[in-house]
C-alpha cells in the first residue's frame, strides 16, 4: 500500500517537473489545487487509464486537451464521448473531422477541434496552442470569458 502511494507521488513529481522544464504550463497554475493545469496534471499522472510515458509523443497532446477539458467545464458539455478515456486523443468527440483524419490517416495527431455549439464555458487556456499540428479550431456558439490570444490568428 505505502510502495503504491510513493509510486503515484512520483509520477505527478516527474509529469510537473516535465511541464515546467518544457515551459508548457506555469508553475503556479500546476500548483493550484482545482486549476485546470493542476487538475490535468492530476489526471494525467494519477487517472489516465492510458499510463502514457512522459516520453511519449503524444503525452503532451493528451495533457493539452486535458488542460482544455477541465478549462471549458468538459463535465457539463452537451457532448464529450471520449475525453479523458481510454482512447487514442483523435477518437474524442469533435477531435480530427473527416477530412483531416482521410488527409492524416496514418497519425492520431490532433489537426482540428471542432466543438461548435456545445456548451462550452470559462476561458481557452494557452496550452491549446501547444498543439503543433493544431490547424482549425472552430467554438463558436459557446460561453467563453475572459481574452482570447492573439496567439488564435496564427491557426
Amino acid at each position: 500500500q505505502k510502495h503504491k502511494s510513493t509510486e503515484k507521488h512520483s509520477r505527478i513529481d516527474e509529469v510537473k517537473a516535465f511541464l515546467i522544464s518544457k515551459d508548457i504550463s506555469n508553475p503556479s497554475h500546476l500548483d493550484s489545487f482545482g486549476s485546470p493545469q493542476n487538475m490535468a496534471m492530476t489526471w494525467i499522472a494519477d487517472h489516465d487509464i492510458r499510463n502514457v510515458d512522459i516520453g511519449d509523443k503524444f503525452f503532451l497532446q493528451r495533457y493539452v486537451l486535458a488542460v482544455f477539458y477541465y478549462a471549458t467545464e468538459g463535465d457539463k458539455w452537451m457532448e464529450n464521448l471520449g475525453w479523458l478515456g481510454k482512447n487514442a486523443e483523435s477518437d474524442w468527440y469533435g477531435i480530427n473531422d473527416a477530412l483531416t483524419v482521410v488527409e492524416n490517416l496514418e497519425t492520431n495527431d490532433v489537426f482540428s477541434i471542432d466543438l461548435e455549439s456545445n456548451k462550452l464555458r470559462g476561458s481557452l487556456p494557452l496550452e491549446i496552442f501547444r498543439l503543433t499540428g493544431l490547424k482549425s479550431l472552430l467554438l463558436n456558439d459557446n460561453f467563453f470569458t475572459g481574452t482570447i490570444s492573439a496567439k488564435l490568428s496564427n491557426l
